[in-house]
């Protein structure tokens, strides 16, 4: 246990070091990187419940870092291998299928596959068929309501149906409401895809088309635990850095509201002591909200007129 402590704390410290090195100018944006990494309540709840979502954060910055710096057979092998550890990631293959990187596209196929024969061939079939059919199959149809899964799916099932914040049985969705739901998201995912450049080459709006697909993948998938929520320290970063050269209050007002809704002080979110089913739900999703107006926020950024300012990568 505290091995694999040391590994996560290791992960986090290699990550910082990624982020602070790679997408930072000055010194008062390493120690924005810091705030951030360091008051990220996702982070310590990944390390409380022993989860490798630190090291799944470190490849997707260093994936970032390479995809600017040009390297894209690199970027698709990371693309894969943070893929391979959670699966919301997955939904960038659409993102780099959009900017026509087909190097990118194809290395991460290659290595997915790769990976997946070696498993095979070192675990066996038996073991991947029971992760289908628990990891994959049990969650098609379905959310779990429980207070930390943090989705579109659950937040509306919440709304529905009676539910227990510490409740993690899977409740089925209706099959039309189920369908309805699923052919919107993919409605809005086409439609922020299409909203970004398939050929731009300005780093810092491609890094707001990156935070805003990190936004998109908690989002839009059935099973989302809290602690994934850990990514967002990059969006939040690339949001302050673009504040910093053109903003109004209004706008610092949103990001903070955004930012304290995704990291709450205290755990106080999880059975609010409200009669209202909709504040209660409201507040128990609190982090996924947060997240939808960060999304909206970087949205309004991509419209503006291009800042041209590229990032330096040390």
């Amino acid at each position: 246990m505290r091995i694999f402590l040391v590994f996560e704390l290791l992960c986090y410290l290699g990550a910082f070091i990624v982020a602070s090195e790679s997408f930072t100018r000055t010194n008062k944006e390493r120690w924005t990187f810091l705030f951030l990494f360091m008051i990220s309540r996702p982070f310590y709840i990944a390390i409380f419940f022993g989860q490798i979502t630190p090291l799944a954060f470190f490849l997707l910055l260093l994936m970032i870092r390479l995809y600017l710096r040009g390297r894209k057979i690199a970027t698709g092998i990371l693309l894969a291998s943070v893929f391979l550890i959670k699966i919301p990631p997955g939904l960038l293959f659409l993102y780099f299928l959009k900017k026509k990187e087909y190097k990118t596209v194809i290395a991460g196929i290659f290595t997915y596959i790769a990976a997946w024969m070696l498993s095979l061939a070192v675990f066996g079939l038996q073991l991947h068929i029971d992760w289908f059919n628990y990891v994959i199959k049990l969650n098609v149809g379905t959310a779990l309501l429980g207070y930390n899964n943090q989705t579109i799916f659950a937040f509306l099932l919440r709304h529905f149906k009676d539910y227990n914040a510490f409740n993690w049985y899977p409740i089925p969705f209706e099959t039309i409401g189920y369908c309805f739901v699923v052919a919107a998201i993919i409605g809005v995912i086409a439609w922020l895809l299409k909203l970004m450049s398939s050929s731009t080459s300005n780093s810092n709006n491609i890094s707001i088309e990156l935070s805003m697909m990190i936004c998109l993948f908690l989002m839009v998938f059935p099973l989302v635990w809290d602690h994934y929520y850990l990514f967002l320290i990059f969006p939040y970063f690339i949001l302050i850095r673009n504040y910093r050269m053109h903003s109004s209050r209004g706008q610092w007002l949103l990001f903070w509201l955004s930012f304290f809704m995704v990291n709450p002080p205290v755990a106080v979110f999880y059975t609010p002591d409200t009669p209202n089913k909709f504040l209660n739900v409201s507040l128990m999703s609190s982090l996924l909200l947060g997240c939808l107006l960060l999304l909206i926020l970087l949205g309004k950024q991509l419209r503006r007129e291009p800042l041209g300012l590229q990032t330096q990568i040390a």
